[in-house]
Parts: structure tokens; sequence; C-alpha cells
């Protein structure tokens, strides 16, 4: 399956130089040109953004031709193509084959199971990115692509065009002077040198690895309260988020149920399970400190954590706390932390404060980690360094009379 990007030069026959070689190994070949995104859009240099269903259009248009749930699909996807083919494989992991070439891939939520998916199926993906106003190296995926490389590299290969090739002899974009072909003037194919194109076609046929047993190394299967393990300084909440005006009508897939942890303690278990969704057709439960349903409020979540965990007792007792929101964008994380001004950071504050003896200070510096550099908000584009301990050095400290 080759699908393409939405560019005004991107057209069905972006990944040309594959078709032949592909097709002397026996494979059956299929170029998509998506609606709203290449030369059947119409509109000349017009994109358009994705559309929520554009998998659900990807897996309707394989099954179209007897393939979905066959492991047999090998995917070229360049751009939203890329997009297109990472969020189809969420949603239908037993339709593709193990292995797949990508270039200048994009993805708003980055597929957190992907690695999952490739280990289990001894497979991998071979990742090209070339840096262009569309495309910089800034982006989520060319952060996830580099992560995933360096922890797996068994997964992912990811090569940056114009930093780790010597270029134009292993890759140049080919133009096709062909109006009728694309939106724009002409038509680019992705030119990737013959030898290049040799060994792409040679991974994206080769036999996928023996998927090895992981033993001691496999994801747990219980929280640490099932196991009837406390860690009385950390606890982990879970926030279920309402649905979105989008998501109306969609079949709820995460149940929470009041139950006791082995030492007898009232708990909350979360259970997920989605019947129509392949990757989450049996149950999967785990146990937490707290479960929040969607129509929890600030004040119960900050009621929740003050009795579970004082972080700012323990703040003026001399001991570092952290609360860290963590998920997916859109999951709720600035509104549970910020809430202009009925988050946590808001209460903790004022909390503080409520607590504050006579003749105590309180000082504040606002850093902000972004790709492993510390960044003083209160002096811009001031970095800051850290100590042996971990402590900031540097950053500017700001004297605050009152929670205000």
């Amino acid at each position: 399956l080759f699908m393409h990007g939405h560019g005004p030069t991107c057209c069905m026959s972006t990944w040309g130089r594959f078709w032949a070689p592909m097709l002397r190994r026996g494979y059956h070949l299929l170029a998509f040109d998506a609606p709203g995104f290449g030369r059947s859009e119409g509109a000349t240099c017009q994109t358009i953004a994705w559309r929520e269903w554009d998998a659900d259009l990807v897996l309707m248009l394989l099954r179209a031709f007897g393939t979905r749930g066959q492991g047999r699909v090998t995917v070229f996807g360049q751009c939203m193509g890329g997009a297109m083919f990472l969020r189809a494989l969420q949603k239908s992991t037993d339709t593709f084959a193990a292995k797949h070439v990508l270039h200048n891939c994009t993805i708003g939520s980055w597929p957190q199971h992907l690695p999952d998916i490739l280990r289990n199926k001894g497979g991998g993906i071979v990742s090209f990115w070339w840096c262009d106003p569309d495309h910089m190296r800034e982006a989520n995926v060319y952060r996830e692509f580099t992560t995933l490389m360096a922890k797996s590299p068994e997964l992912c290969t990811f090569v940056d065009l114009q930093r780790d090739r010597e270029l134009p002899a292993f890759f140049s974009f080919a133009r096709v002077p062909e109006p009728r072909l694309a939106r724009g003037e002409d038509a680019v194919v992705l030119g990737y040198c013959p030898q290049a194109v040799h060994d792409l076609v040679a991974f994206a046929t080769s036999p996928p690895r023996v998927p090895r047993s992981r033993g001691a190394d496999a994801a747990p299967k219980k929280t640490m309260l099932q196991l009837g393990l406390e860690n009385k300084d950390f606890k982990v909440f879970i926030r279920l988020r309402p649905p979105l005006a989008r998501e109306a009508g969609t079949e709820m897939c995460c149940f929470v149920h009041d139950v006791e942890d082995p030492r007898g303690r009232q708990v909350q278990q979360i259970l997920l399970q989605r019947p129509d969704m392949e990757a989450c057709k049996l149950p999967s439960e785990f146990v937490f400190e707290r479960v929040f349903r969607p129509e929890a409020t600030q004040d119960e979540v900050w009621a929740a954590l003050r009795a579970s965990l004082d972080v700012v007792g323990a703040l003026l007792e001399g001991v570092g706390a952290t609360v860290f929101a963590y998920g997916q964008t859109g999951s709720g994380k600035t509104h549970t932390i910020d809430g202009d001004g009925s988050g946590i950071i808001a209460r903790v504050v004022r909390d503080l404060y409520g607590r504050l003896v006579p003749g105590q200070q309180v000082g504040c510096q606002y850093v902000q980690l972004y790709n492993e550099d510390f960044l003083d908000l209160f002096a811009p584009p001031a970095k800051v360094s850290q100590d042996g301990r971990g402590c900031l050095v540097g950053a500017k400290t700001l004297k605050l009379a009152t929670p205000d």
C-alpha cells in the first residue's frame, strides 16, 4: 500500500520508484490517492487537514481488496500517508505486515503502543526525514522516532537525510513535469538512489524476526497496589476526562469500580475494554490509589491529593515534592494542573501561604524543560543548568509576598 502526503506536488506516483522492484518481488500494488490530500482533492495548492475517519477509510479500502485482517499489507507512507497508516495500524494490527517504510511521517498523537506492536510482529520501521517548513526537527514524530531508535534499534531505523547521509548521491527529489499528475505544476517522486531503493525493498520484503520471549522484561500485568505493595511516598491518580463533542455516541471503554487492595484499603479499579477494537477486545484491569470519573470536580481532585500525599507539608519539612501530570494531547493535563486558577498549582500555592509562620518567605522559579534543556521563563531565553544533586543553578528567583 503506497500513500502520499498532502503537498500540491504529491500524488499517487510519489513512491513510483518502488513499484517495479516490489512487483518483481511478487507483491500486488495499491497506490492510494487519498481524498482531500492528493490530486483527487482538485483545487490547486489547497491542502486539507487530516480527518478523524481517515484510518477507517484505509481499512475499508483494504477490506474491499480482500486483505483486511490477514497480516499481509506492507506500507510505504509519506507525510500524512504515514499518519493514516499509523492510525490504521492501531485500529487493526492484524491487517498489516511486519515491516514498513515511512518518509516525513507526521501525526498529532503519537501511537504509544507502536513499539509493542512492532515487537510482537517481529517487525520494524525505516523512517526518513527531510527537514522543511512543514517538517521540522522539533516535531513530535522526529523526537519519538529518534527515541525509539535509541531504545530499540531492532524496531526502528530513523534517518535525517540532511544530517545522516551524503546528498544528493543518496537522495534527491525527482520531478515529473506533468501537471495532470498532481495539483502543482509537476509531481514529486521520492528520489532515493538505486541502491537505496534496492535496500529498502529488501528490508520491506524480508521475513519478520521471530519474536523473542520477553520473560522478566514483559510489561507488568498488575499495579503495585494489586500486588499489595504500597509506596507511601509515591501515589498514582487517574483522571478520566469527559467525552469531546466529536466523541458523542462513542461506546465507553473505561469503567471505574471501588475495590479493596490485598491489605484491605479502599482503592479503585479501572477496567479497559473496547470490543470493537482488535487490540482491546479482552478487558484489562488496573488498581490505583484513586480513579476520578469524568464528572469529578477540581475540589475533589485536590481533596484526594491532599489527603493521600501532603505535598506542601513535605516542602515545609525540606523534602522535595513533585506533582507530575502525564497524558496524551487533549487528555486534560492543563485543566487539572492549571485550570485558570482552579487547578493544583493555585491550590498548592494557597495552601503553602496558609501554613507559613511569621518570618518565612517564599521564592519562586519558573523553568521549562524542553528537548533536555532547562529554559528560565522569568528571564528568557536564558538557559539553566543543574548541579550534582539535580538542583537548578542560575535560575532567576522572585520573592513573592502574597499567593496572588
